[in-house]
């Protein structure tokens, strides 16, 4: 008896051994950072978001249906969403194109010039610092890669698959690219926390390579050295009404920039800030513009319309492309 009662004791400390193993296996797998739970909230978060962005898609096509040409007010297309979504559950902001909040998810969404719904990243993950400076995004958001540069023409190059390259400043590089689940448009705050945003900082989102809509709120009255380099992807850009300063290489080598409204109170555009910018072909001037910089339309732009009736003393020799542009003066808006 005693030893099977021994026996009995040891196989009951084994059973329970398993059981604790078993327990901690599970609860890992539940728990873990690609665990269950995670799993499941994040495929909750997504069914939400995909409901949402269809519930705006439907709203954009209902307002814009109820008028012969096609344009639409924030107004109109807050009463769709009134009407889909509930009353009060949505709020509708913007002119020409539109950023659609959901109240109780706090998601919001951009809806561009082409009627296409963007998931936009909200203004809470955002660094910045006390003196109202944007400095870019919370690590969390934002994937760095190390790259090791190649040689091609004698130019660097970051590999990053065998479709994309993206200049590198040197080798290893690093790449910085907005993971791909909080969408591909940023609205820049010009208030976080109750401090006013007045700039962002150089640099801020270079190199971000899916980036491909922006809006700049009123507030923000400059924008610094490189802030928007190397985004390849980078179509579309809203700058606010308050803004005074674009600074140097803004956007340099944002290849496929289709267009840009510079606003009326600019006072001063830097060295390169539209160098590389081959798909725009036109720009405007305002003629508040005191200060332009050294090869800062040194892409190949048709026509180049100036407010101003000729060329200003602080505007450098060689602001511009000379051997394609076409500048015109004395133009206005």
């Amino acid at each position: 008896m005693k030893k099977e009662n021994g026996i009995t004791l040891i196989a009951l400390v084994i059973t329970i051994i398993v059981l604790l193993i078993l327990a901690g296996v599970t609860i890992a797998s539940l728990t873990e950072n690609n665990g269950l739970l995670k799993q499941s909230r994040e495929a909750k978060g997504d069914t939400i978001k995909s409901r949402e962005m269809e519930q705006v898609q439907i709203a954009v096509i209902g307002a814009r249906g109820k008028y012969k040409n096609g344009n639409y007010t924030n107004v109109d297309l807050q009463k769709e969403l009134d009407d889909s979504a509930g009353e009060q559950k949505t709020e509708v902001t913007g002119e020409g194109t539109y950023i659609v909040l959901f109240k109780e998810t706090q998601n919001s969404y951009y809806v561009t010039e082409d009627d296409n719904v963007i998931q936009i990243v909200s203004s809470n993950i955002y660094k910045y610092n006390n003196e109202g400076y944007i400095t870019g995004i919370k690590d969390e958001y934002i994937e760095v890669k190390n790259r090791y540069a190649e040689k091609e023409n004698n130019i660097k190059y970051a590999s990053l698959n065998s479709k994309l390259k993206i200049a590198a400043r040197q080798p290893p590089s690093i790449v910085k690219y907005l993971k791909e689940e909080i969408g591909t448009a940023l609205v820049i705050p010009s208030e976080i926390e109750g401090i006013k945003i007045k700039g962002i900082a150089n640099d801020a989102f270079s190199v971000i390579i899916n980036l491909t809509d922006v809006i700049i709120l009123d507030g923000i009255e400059t924008i610094g050295d490189g802030v928007f380099t190397d985004c390849d992807a980078l179509r579309k850009v809203q700058l606010p009404k308050s803004l005074t300063k674009l600074g140097k290489n803004v956007f340099n080598y944002c290849r496929c920039l289709e267009s840009i409204e510079l606003p009326d109170g600019l006072l001063e555009i830097g060295d390169g800030c539209f160098g590389d910018v081959y798909n725009m072909r036109e720009i405007y001037i305002p003629i508040s513009v005191q200060i332009i910089g050294e090869e800062a339309f040194s892409s190949s732009f048709r026509r180049i319309y100036c407010g101003a009736s000729e060329e200003p003393e602080g505007w450098a020799s060689n602001w511009y492309n000379g051997k394609f542009s076409n500048i015109q003066w004395g133009v206005t808006r």
